[in-house]
């Protein structure tokens, strides 16, 4: 019997990443996106970047808080050449680097908190709103568990 349904094992039989993984990836590392999207119009990097970061090293701080997210979908992103390689190893650190990056990011977003003396931000709330109910997705997630599990297995090893 299948521990999950038919839509989440892709041709091989594996067990796929959860849909709301990727959201959680994409919304955790906007940071990352805003970058790009601000570099993407050298006319207004400047602005857009002063917009969202008005303390200029907060960006960076930021951007570095959210690479292990980066790395964590990066792996999953590129599992199959990694099976194809023959390494397998890597996937007990996709849920430890998943967890690291929102933790990071829950540290900076308070920090930001703090330095702006606790005022009211509606941005910075719904963020770390968002970055809590996703550390709990990643504790709780039983598909998680059950894919990490699943890819641990060998390609040549599986029934």
């Amino acid at each position: 019997m299948l521990k999950l349904p038919l839509h989440c094992y892709d041709e091989g039989g594996r067990i796929l990443p959860p849909r709301w993984l990727f959201w959680l990836i994409g919304l955790a590392c906007a940071d990352w996106v805003l970058l790009v999207f601000s570099l993407a119009s050298r006319s207004q990097t400047e602005t857009l970047l002063e917009i969202f970061y008005p303390d200029s090293g907060m960006l960076g701080v930021n951007l570095l808080a959210t690479l292990p997210l980066v790395a964590g979908g990066v792996l999953i992103s590129q599992r199959a050449r990694l099976w194809k390689r023959g390494m397998i190893r890597w996937v007990v650190l996709v849920r430890p680097l998943l967890l690291t990056g929102l933790l990071m990011s829950v540290g900076v977003a308070l920090r930001t908190e703090y330095v702006m003396d606790w005022a009211f931000s509606a941005y910075s709330s719904a963020r770390l709103a968002l970055l809590l109910a996703f550390i709990y997705c990643v504790f709780r997630s039983r598909h998680l568990r059950w894919m990490t599990e699943d890819w641990k297995v060998p390609e040549h090893t599986r029934e």
